[in-house]
């Protein structure tokens, strides 16, 4: 799956695609002058990990992006991951996605303090659903019941809280204020030849708020998603 969104969503009204101008990095860019894999482009491509069991998947997915894709626009590149990764892993991906530039944040200040910080309410309500009297009694494999489209499942916290700061706090996060658009990419998301069309620039010459393909997939049912979008 992949979906690419510009970072700063609630700042921005979605406009008929025969809109004549787009905005990009600041000027106003004509339609008919916007190229294919345009490098220049304010484009940043973002995934997410829990720890450095998922490097190696993330490594795969990130070097057959670079032959399908970036090795011809050389977007920045941010992983997010909610535990360190060591010293070598991290030299293995910035050498896999090089010369694009690559960032590494952790995406958390620690399981503890989140639920701590959390209103009494809200943090009693979790501690319910982990089936926990205490924070301290969570950590990143603690599994607690989650709500779905499915119905009630089991998961681990840490797949939680992927889903949280995936739909929620990644869109205000300051390391991705100076792009307008990001390419997501799931780090089991593997790119299986060349992309011929650019979904970057499909975006901009439409001025679009969301692409996404192959969505809702697997279990979920996606019943939420009419009414979400009929609102938009």
């Amino acid at each position: 799956q992949i979906s690419l969104s510009p970072p700063q969503i609630q700042d921005m009204m979605p406009t008929p695609w025969t809109q004549p101008k787009t905005k990009t990095d600041g000027a106003l860019v004509p339609v008919d002058q916007i190229k294919d894999f345009d490098p220049d482009a304010p484009v940043v491509i973002v995934t997410k990990i829990q720890n450095k069991n998922t490097v190696g998947a993330l490594n795969q997915s990130l070097c057959l992006l670079n032959y399908a894709y970036n090795h011809r626009v050389n977007y920045d590149v941010v992983v997010f991951s909610a535990t360190q990764i060591s010293d070598k892993q991290l030299d293995m991906i910035r050498s896999t996605v090089y010369p694009a530039n690559l960032t590494f944040i952790i995406d958390n200040p620690g399981i503890q303090a989140m639920v701590d910080e959390l209103d009494e309410p809200r943090r009693q309500h979790l501690l319910k659903r982990c089936n926990v009297t205490d924070a301290k009694e969570l950590d990143w494999t603690t599994r607690c019941v989650e709500e779905t489209s499915t119905g009630p499942i089991v998961m681990p916290i840490a797949y939680n809280w992927q889903a949280e700061f995936r739909s929620l706090h990644l869109w205000n996060h300051p390391a991705l204020n100076k792009y307008k658009y990001m390419l997501w990419m799931d780090t089991d998301g593997f790119c299986t030849k060349a992309w011929k069309k650019d979904p970057i620039a499909i975006m901009r010459r439409r001025n679009m708020v969301l692409l996404f393909n192959n969505f809702p997939k697997g279990a979920a049912k996606g019943t939420e998603w009419p009414p979400i979008i009929q609102e938009s």
